[in-house]
């Protein structure tokens, strides 16, 4: 397996971001046009047959934790980021 993580863009440039752990990085307006430019880099890198697109979308900001609001002891909310599987379909191959 190989898999190219899509991010969107909530700041200047382009709407959508990937990037992998063997170099590819690239951004696009629309989230087809940047899938397309993935699968045309991953046919040349010869890694379209083990290609996985996970869209990694971001978890909004938790208010400040307030211990006091809950009758029990709570652990504070962790702050990170989610991953989504997306799947798309590959023709030709």
């Amino acid at each position: 397996m190989h898999e190219v993580r899509v991010y969107q863009n909530h700041d200047e440039g382009t709407l959508w971001w990937a990037e992998d752990d063997l170099g590819f990085t690239g951004g696009a307006d629309r989230l087809a046009d940047l899938v397309a430019s993935i699968h045309e880099w991953a046919d040349a890198e010869g890694v379209l047959g083990v290609l996985q697109i996970r869209l990694v979308a971001a978890v909004a900001e938790t208010p400040a934790w307030e211990p006091d609001r809950f009758p029990a002891p709570v652990e504070p909310p962790t702050h990170g980021t989610e991953a989504v599987r997306v799947g798309f379909a590959l023709s030709g191959v």
